[in-house]
Parts: C-alpha cells; sequence; structure tokens
C-alpha cells in the first residue's frame, strides 16, 4: 500500500532525472570538441540574416523608420504644431441682483513660420537617409562578426584535425618503438622519449578541442545556428565603391546631414510658433439677453534666450555628428591600407611556409629512413620530426589566415555578405 502511495513521487522523480540528463546530454553535446557540420542549403547570407535576428539591435532599423516617417508626417501637416482646445467658463453677481454668465470656446492652431515646413520636410527626408545608412552599416557590423566567428571556428577545427594526426602518427612511432625494444634493437630510453612524445600530442589534442568548443558556442551564441555553410571562402573584391559610398562613411554623413537640417529648423522656428485662435464668445445677460460674437486673433511669439539656448544645443550635436564624420573618414581610410597590407603580407606568408614544408617533409623522410636503419638515434629524429610537423601545420593554417584575411579584406571594403 506504502509503495501505491509513493508511485507519483517515483513517477516524478523519473521523470526528472530523464530531463536531467537530456539536460546534460543537450550541455555536453554543447561543448562538444567535434568539428561543426556543414550544411549544404546554407550560405553566408543565410548564417547573417540568422546572426542578425539574435542581435541586440534587431529591432533599431524599424524604429528609425517609424520615426523617419513620423517626421515626414509632421512636415505633410497644415499646422506647425499640435493643436489647442480653449473652453472658460464666467459668472459674475454684483451686489444682490442678478448673475451675468459668459461661456468661451475656441481652437487654437500653431502656424508654420516661414520656411519652416520646408526645412521639417528636410528633417523627415534625412532622418529616413540616417535609418537607412544606419540599418546598411549594422548589417556589415554583423557580417563582420559572423566572418571573425566562422573563421574562428575554422581554424580551430583544423587545429584539432591536425592534432589528432600527429598524436596518431605520435602513437604509431611509440608502437614501432616499442617493437624494435623488445627486439633488443633499441634502448628502453627511447620508449620512454617515444612515449613522452605521445603524451605530449595528447596534451595538445586536449587543448585543440577546448578550443574548438568554445568557437562553437561563440558561433552559436552569435547566430543560433550549428553547422556551417558548405562553402565559407570568398573571393577579394575586384570592384569596390569609393569611400563615400562606404557604409562606415554614409551612416554618420547622413547623421550629420540631420544635424544640419535640425539645427536649420531650429533657427526658422526660434522662439516658437505665431498661434491662431478661432472661437466664439456667448454672454448670458438677463436685462439685456444674450450676446454672441466670434473670436479671431493671432498671437506671436517673441525670442528670447530660451530659443538661444535651442539653436546652440542644435549647433553642438551639429559639430560632434561632424567629428564622428571626420573620425570614421580616417579610421576607415586606416583600415584599408592595413588590411590591403595584410592581404599581400598572407599570400607572401603562405608561399613560404609551404616551401618551408616542403623542405621539412623532405627532411623527415630522410631522417625517418636512417632511423628505421639505426642510422639516427630517435631522439635526433624526433627533433627533424618536430620541426617538419612544426611546418607542415603552419602551411596549413597559413592557407586558412589567407581566406580569413580575404574575408577582413572584403569587409573593410564594405562588402555586405
Amino acid at each position: 500500500m506504502e509503495s501505491i502511495k509513493n508511485r507519483p513521487l517515483l513517477t516524478l522523480l523519473a521523470i526528472g532525472l530523464l530531463i536531467a540528463q537530456l539536460a546534460g546530454a543537450t550541455s555536453a553535446d554543447e561543448l562538444s570538441g567535434a568539428a561543426a557540420p556543414r550544411d549544404p542549403r546554407l550560405t553566408l547570407t543565410e548564417v547573417v540574416d540568422a546572426a542578425w535576428q539574435h542581435h541586440p539591435y534587431v529591432t533599431l532599423p524599424a524604429v528609425q523608420q517609424e520615426e523617419a516617417d513620423a517626421l515626414s508626417r509632421r512636415a505633410r501637416s497644415l499646422i506647425g504644431a499640435d493643436p489647442a482646445v480653449m473652453l472658460r467658463h464666467e459668472a459674475a453677481r454684483a451686489g444682490g441682483g442678478t448673475e451675468l454668465r459668459e461661456w468661451e470656446a475656441g481652437v487654437e492652431l500653431p502656424l508654420w513660420r516661414l520656411g519652416e515646413r520646408s526645412a521639417s520636410r528636410r528633417v523627415g527626408e534625412e532622418a529616413r537617409r540616417s535609418a537607412e545608412t544606419s540599418a546598411a552599416l549594422l548589417r556589415l557590423q554583423v557580417a563582420g562578426e559572423v566572418r571573425e566567428t566562422i573563421w574562428t571556428l575554422a581554424l580551430a577545427q583544423n587545429a584539432l584535425a591536425l592534432a589528432q594526426t600527429d598524436f596518431a602518427s605520435a602513437s604509431e612511432l611509440e608502437a614501432q618503438v616499442a617493437r624494435r625494444v623488445a627486439n633488443g634493437d633499441l634502448a628502453q630510453t627511447d620508449l620512454l622519449l617515444a612515449r613522452d612524445e605521445t603524451l605530449q600530442r595528447r596534451a595538445f589534442v586536449q587543448d585543440a578541442e577546448l578550443a574548438l568548443r568554445h568557437a562553437r558556442l561563440a558561433y552559436r551564441r552569435l547566430t543560433g545556428l550549428d553547422a556551417l555553410p558548405e562553402s565559407i571562402q570568398e573571393s577579394p573584391a575586384q570592384h569596390f565603391p569609393g569611400m563615400e559610398e562606404h557604409p562606415a562613411l554614409n551612416a554618420p554623413a547622413a547623421r550629420a546631414a540631420r544635424t544640419r537640417a535640425e539645427l536649420e529648423l531650429v533657427t526658422k522656428t526660434a522662439g516658437g510658433h505665431p498661434v491662431l485662435f478661432l472661437g466664439g464668445r456667448t454672454i448670458d445677460d438677463p436685462v439685456g439677453g444674450n450676446v454672441d460674437s466670434l473670436q479671431v486673433s493671432i498671437t506671436f511669439p517673441l525670442g528670447s534666450a530660451h530659443s538661444d539656448s535651442r539653436r546652440a544645443e542644435a549647433a553642438v550635436a551639429l559639430a560632434e555628428s561632424q567629428g564622428v564624420l571626420g573620425q570614421a573618414r580616417r579610421a576607415l581610410e586606416r583600415m584599408q591600407q592595413e588590411e590591403t597590407d595584410a592581404l599581400e603580407a598572407a599570400h607572401l606568408a603562405l608561399a613560404l611556409a609551404q616551401e618551408r614544408a616542403s623542405v621539412a617533409g623532405d627532411s623527415v623522410r630522410l631522417a625517418r629512413r636512417a632511423f628505421d636503419l639505426g642510422e639516427l638515434p630517435l631522439a635526433e629524429y624526433l627533433r627533424v620530426r618536430h620541426r617538419a610537423l612544426t611546418a607542415g601545420h603552419e602551411a596549413a593554417q597559413r592557407e586558412l589566415e589567407l581566406q580569413r584575411q580575404i574575408a577582413r579584406y572584403n569587409q573593410a571594403l564594405g562588402v555586405t555578405l
């Protein structure tokens, strides 16, 4: 009977343990040191789209566009600001006489100043352009994050593959040395050297697995994806727009143009809007009857220190936006020159690494033959082998680093995936 009563509790406990196991499996999968799968249907553009959906500023372009639409609607309005309704009632009694009542109602319509409406229209146009260029710049920045994350992952995968190959080769060499030690061809110290080499290569594999786990997690956090596109390589841009068409300059230039338009608008509206009042008044006089009248008036504002402060704030905003534009131009010129030089250096580095790997490969083959014939000590052979492995790894990594540098070069030129 007791077991029957506890059965629901045991069932819930079993479900909880199962969920915990599944969660643990998911966590282990997230930290897996295996290479990321490749999806032939996935493109770099789709990866950027996925990263954009996870970006903290994903809603910003739409909100900026809504702001531009609101500013354009304001410029199309027939009045310069929001209207207001005025209602007034007054009652008076003199001594013990009859009561005099008065009602007044009307609407206040702010009027456009001369040139204000066209200035307001320019603010809306520049706000729309600023929203579009900001969205293009954000897209380029997301593409840059995707490029760096993908190539970091690709380099980590390649490093792990090389480390695993080295470990397998070291294990094979250790087995061969063990057989020769058993046959009396080599000393026991040689087996210890070979064993140390195997353990060292195993440690390199563990380090590479950890680096790959981190790279895969970074890619997943950025894009929400596990798979990489089948092809992640890019071709160097042969033709690219001029500096003035680069998103990194377009966005601050549009922002500066908007602040300039806002300064012009503030200048046109200094002191406020003239206000047209349309209304009527009714006086209820028990002695003389009702008196109805129509009221029309215009109020003209006077400029003061308040309007001067608004102009000064707009001027400061314009100066700051122009400074940001100048800094962006300098940074872009420097970045493009640096990435162009880095691309040339990457080509040279790959050629030198490949030549060094070829020479080291010939050396290790000769050393292996000498070691097999007993003409070369194991320690010397391991040194030659280590140099060859290092040269081969460098050549393999340099090839991927060249592809990464091509991606950085395209990023500097404003090529958006």
